[in-house]
């Protein structure tokens, strides 16, 4: 399995309540759960660190219409070390 191809699919399972009630938000989203959205990135970001942990991957995807190119950022990949400021 892919990683974070569970939490696209998720994401996409909810896509269209989370644009009609969030669009502009990040959705942070591991496994089939959403961890919730929220107005900036950063705040997503701890969110998914607070609740994963730094080494358990967890989708931040903007809420919006078009989707976005889709990239797996090098924390995915463990090249980088997620701390929290």
């Amino acid at each position: 399995m892919e990683v974070l191809s569970e939490e696209f699919v998720t994401y996409r399972a909810h896509r269209e309540r989370l644009l009609r009630s969030h669009s502009g938000g990040y959705v942070v989203i591991t496994g089939t759960i959403v961890l919730g959205v929220f107005d900036s990135l950063d705040q997503a970001f701890v969110a998914g660190v607070e609740h994963c942990g730094p080494r358990r991957p967890f989708l931040l995807q903007l809420v919006c219409a078009e989707e976005p190119e889709q990239e797996l950022p090098a924390l995915v990949h463990g090249l980088i070390d997620a701390r929290l400021p």
